[in-house]
């Protein structure tokens, strides 16, 4: 089996992914271990007083600590900050912060034991994974509380995902043979502070992103042809007159997946001068989805790539260096801006699902079923979605326009990153239902619209994602409980067989 390699300064996004579901043993880059045992080396030499070191946290910085008390400041760091509250957040997001934060202290520049990277992945590998709770981060010195519960285990305390439970730590290590792990100068700190609770939010945001911008696309040409829209408004001329890549990106995906379509080629000249803006201006909005998308990429390119730990160690000049890579404001506002632009692909899905429901707009039975009054056909379904984007909207305030102090005003400006990406985990939730309520309604709808044409053919690949769809929801002849039918739709859609 291949291995995952960790502290690589060139590790990318794919490969991070790639190891990380097919659960590939770890290692460590070997010159990733060089720079571990420089760092260390340097960090044991000191003797004056040194934040993160040999003093208190926070604002009492000013604190210097005996060395024979390290070893405790170090625990009493992890124990202090372990105060989360609320709900447990999925272990899923537990599994990936162990992960991240083991490959950014791989990367050598935080100054800890080589023993203590090497323990962290013997937890990986055993499946220990400590409980995060969802409030306590304000997505500065890193994410300090999440963290602590992450670190915590290594001294036998806390909680830890067991199974799918939740069970007391040193119970499970016990039962895995796993010995608890005694830490020294500098560790207590260097295993919480950092991004990776807003990291791993940000990376299962871009990974289930992606598919559903492929799946909107789809969708979306669905509604156009139960609708009998226009194919010209993805026409390259105009798109090469606009020249946004990510614009240009989704009038292709459309074009070639309509190309085709006889449905469309019936309607080419119908009385209807150009579609509504939910239609006609798919690429524009699902394109400017796509620049976010894009935009979190990178963001989260880089912060696998950084060292996010404070104070860090330059190897080539023994300096021990105060910053703030920590702060969590760059993720933060990938989130954030990608949060709205989900908001944006709620909101115009939602648009297409009232067209086709309302008979004044779309040509067909009210509420896409034939005995309307008697029945209410897909009448509800579209509240439903209404509801979910108005959640939205709400939700996309942004989460980096706020700052609360903490430390006794050390800390004076945080980005509350850490609010944004579990916001933003909530919307993409939202918008992936909004989206499979649409693809219901549009089936549906392309029924019905082609009752009395049962010659003309959608598109080849839409033909295709029909025929997959139907084998798992029905058509609506009668009313009937139609949650199962959403529900359907919504394992279609997060599997990737529509996209």
């Amino acid at each position: 089996m291949p291995l995952l390699e960790l502290g690589s300064l060139n590790l990318g996004l794919l490969e991070l992914l790639e190891g990380h579901h097919n659960r590939y043993p770890l290692s460590i880059e070997p010159e990733a271990k060089k720079r571990v045992l420089k760092s260390r080396e340097i960090v044991e030499q000191i003797a004056k007083p040194t934040y993160g070191i040999n003093t208190g946290l926070g604002s009492l910085k000013d604190r210097t600590i005996p060395s024979d008390q390290l070893t405790e400041l170090s625990h009493n760091t992890l124990r202090s900050h372990a105060c989360g509250f609320g709900k447990p957040l999925a272990e899923e997001i537990s599994r990936w912060m162990l992960l991240l934060r083991i490959h950014t202290l791989a990367l050598g520049y935080s100054g800890v034991r080589l023993a203590l990277i090497e323990k962290l992945i013997e937890l990986y590998e055993k499946n220990i994974f400590g409980v995060v709770y969802e409030h306590g981060s304000v997505g500065s010195s890193g994410d300090l509380v999440p963290l602590a519960h992450i670190a915590l285990p290594l001294l036998g305390e806390g909680e830890v995902w067991n199974d799918g439970s939740i069970r007391p730590a040193a119970g499970v290590l016990q039962e895995k043979q796993v010995r608890r792990f005694e830490l020294k100068a500098k560790e207590g700190l260097s295993l919480i502070n950092g991004t990776q609770m807003m990291l791993a939010h940000g990376l299962l945001l871009w990974e289930r992103g992606e598919k559903l911008w492929r799946s909107a696309n789809t969708i979306a040409a669905l509604s156009l042809e139960a609708l009998r829209g226009s194919q010209k408004a993805f026409h390259p001329f105009l798109h090469e007159r606009r020249p946004i890549p990510e614009l240009q990106e989704t009038a292709r995906f459309l074009w070639n997946l309509l190309e085709g379509s006889e449905i469309l080629k019936s309607h080419e000249n119908c009385e209807r001068v150009q579609d509504a803006y939910s239609l006609r201006c798919i690429p524009q909005v699902h394109g400017t989805y796509l620049m976010a998308l894009n935009n979190l990429k990178r963001v989260l390119e880089c912060e696998i790539r950084s060292s996010t730990d404070n104070p860090l160690v330059s190897v080539d000049s023994g300096e021990i260096l105060s910053g703030g890579n920590f702060h969590g404001e760059p993720i933060g506002w990938a989130i954030d801006s990608f949060s709205i632009t989900m908001t944006k692909l709620s909101s115009i899905s939602e648009r297409r699902i009232n067209r086709m429901v309302d008979p004044t707009l779309s040509g067909l039975s009210p509420f896409l079923i034939e005995k309307s009054g008697l029945q209410s056909g897909m009448m509800i379904s579209q509240y439903t979605a209404a509801s979910i984007v108005s959640e939205n909207k709400v939700l996309a305030h942004p989460a980096t326009a706020d700052s609360i102090p903490t430390a006794a005003g050390q800390e004076d400006i945080n980005s509350m990153g850490s609010i944004a990406a579990k916001k933003g985990m909530r919307i993409l939730e939202n918008t992936e239902q909004v989206l499979a309520i649409e693809l219901v309604v549009a089936l549906q709808a392309l029924d019905l619209s082609l009752k009395d044409q049962q010659s003309l053919k959608s598109s080849p690949p839409l033909s295709r994602i029909r025929k997959i769809c139907r084998k798992e929801i029905p058509v609506l002849s009668e009313d009937r409980y139609l949650r199962p039918d959403l529900e359907r739709a919504l394992t279609l859609l997060r599997s990737g067989k529509i996209a």
